[in-house]
C-alpha cells in the first residue's frame, strides 16, 4: 500500500485581507497573496500551502448587487445571534441558516454568470467561512468550560510528552511523524472550520499511512485500529496544539454536515478519542452519554445532508420547553418540512 496523498493545507494567514466596510462585510475583494511551502519528511513531500485561496473570489461575488440581499441576511443573522447558546445549539442554528441561504445565493446573477466547477461546494464553503468568522468570538472558547477543558488538556499532554513513542514508529516513519506533528500544530493558526479540518486531515493521513505500511509489512491488518489510536495519541502529545480541546470540538461541530466527508468524520472521532485517552472524557462527552439526543448516531445520511437534527425528538412535555428553544424547534420543523417536500419532488416554497 502507498501513503495516502495528504490534502492541501489552507493558505497562511499573511498579507492584507480583502477590504471590508465598517461592520466587516465585503466592500471589495481581491485575491490574497500567492504563497507556497513544502515539508520534506523522509521520502515523502507534503505540500502544505496552495497557491491561492478561493475565498477572496467568493467575497468578490458577494460584493455584487445581485447578492446584496444575501449579505443583508447574513448581517441580520449575525447581529441577532444569541450569545448564550451551547455549541450544539449554535451549530444547528448556523447549519440551518446555511442550508436555507445557499440555494438562493446560487440563483443570484453573481453566481450564475461565473459558475464554479462545483457551485454548491463553492457557495456553501464560502458562506460557512464567512458566517463563522463573523461569529468566531461567540463560538470559539466562548464558554468557561472550554477554557477549563483546554487548560486540563494542556496539563495532561505536558505530563505525557516524555512517554516513549509507540514501537510501531520505525526510524523511517519518525520523520513522517514529525511532519504530522507540524501539521497538527497549525490547527490553532486558522479560524474557519474547513481550514482547521484540513490541518487535522493532513496529520491524520500521514499517521494512517504509517500505520497501514507497518501493518502490511508485518502481515497483521487486524491490529490497525489499535495502532492508529496509539500513534494518534502520541501525536497529540508530541504536537501539543494550542487550545487542543476547543479546536477539535469547534471543527467537528461547525463543519456543515453536507460538506463533511466520511474521512473528516472519522478523523474528528479518532482525534477526539486520542485526546480523551490522554485526558479522560470531557464534560461534553459525559453530557452526550447522559443525553444521547444530541448525538448524530443512527441518523439517516440524507437527513444529515438536509441539516435535520431531531434535537426535540424525545421531548414529550411541551411545558418543559424553554422560551429560547421555541424558535429552534420551529427551525427544526421547517428543515424537516423542506426535506420531505424535496424527497417528494415538490417545490420548496
Amino acid at each position: 500500500p502507498h501513503l495516502p496523498k495528504p490534502r492541501l493545507c489552507p493558505a497562511p494567514l499573511s498579507g492584507a485581507p480583502p477590504p471590508m466596510d465598517a461592520a466587516g462585510y465585503p466592500a471589495a475583494a481581491k485575491g490574497g497573496p500567492d504563497a507556497s511551502a513544502a515539508v520534506l519528511a523522509g521520502s515523502a513531500m507534503l505540500t502544505t500551502v496552495p497557491g491561492r485561496s478561493a475565498h477572496p473570489q467568493f467575497l468578490e461575488k458577494l460584493k455584487q448587487p445581485s447578492a446584496q440581499f444575501i449579505v443583508n441576511e447574513v448581517r441580520d443573522f449575525v447581529g441577532q445571534f444569541p450569545a448564550d447558546l451551547t455549541r450544539p445549539q449554535a451549530a444547528r442554528r448556523i447549519h440551518s441558516f446555511l442550508s436555507d441561504v445557499t440555494p438562493r445565493l446560487l440563483r443570484t446573477k453573481a453566481f450564475t454568470d461565473e459558475p464554479a466547477e462545483d457551485p454548491t461546494e463553492a457557495a456553501m464553503e464560502g458562506l460557512e467561512k464567512f458566517v463563522v468568522l463573523k461569529l468566531y468570538k461567540l463560538l470559539f472558547r466562548h464558554a468557561p468550560v472550554d477554557v477549563r477543558e483546554d487548560e486540563h488538556a494542556e496539563q495532561c499532554i505536558r505530563k505525557a510528552v516524555d512517554v516513549p513513542l509507540p514501537s510501531e514508529l520505525s526510524g523511517d516513519s519518525r520523520a513522517l511523524f514529525q511532519a504530522a506533528s507540524a501539521q497538527l500544530q497549525k490547527v490553532d493558526e486558522y479560524r474557519a472550520p474547513k481550514d482547521k479540518s484540513v490541518c487535522m486531515i493532513n496529520a491524520y493521513r500521514i499517521v494512517e499511512g504509517i500505520v497501514v505500511e507497518d501493518a502490511y509489512r508485518k502481515g497483521d491488518t487486524q491490529a490497525v485500529e489499535g495502532i492508529l489510536h496509539r500513534i494518534l495519541a502520541a501525536l497529540v502529545a508530541k504536537a501539543c496544539p494550542q487550545n487542543c480541546f476547543s479546536n477539535f470540538a469547534f471543527t467537528a461541530a461547525f463543519r456543515h454536515p453536507s460538506r463533511t466527508s466520511h474521512e473528516e468524520r472519522r478523523c474528528f472521532r479518532q482525534f477526539s478519542a486520542a485526546l480523551s485517552s490522554l485526558t479522560g472524557p470531557s464534560a461534553g462527552q459525559k453530557a452526550a452519554e447522559a443525553n444521547p439526543a444530541d448525538a448524530d448516531v443512527g441518523r439517516t445520511p440524507w437527513l444529515v445532508d438536509a441539516g435535520v437534527t431531531f434535537h426535540f425528538e424525545g421531548t414529550s412535555d411541551v411545558g418543559a420547553l424553554k422560551v429560547g428553544e421555541v424558535e429552534e424547534l420551529l427551525d427544526e420543523h421547517h428543515r424537516m418540512t423542506r426535506a420531505l417536500r424535496e424527497l417528494a419532488g415538490l417545490s420548496a416554497t
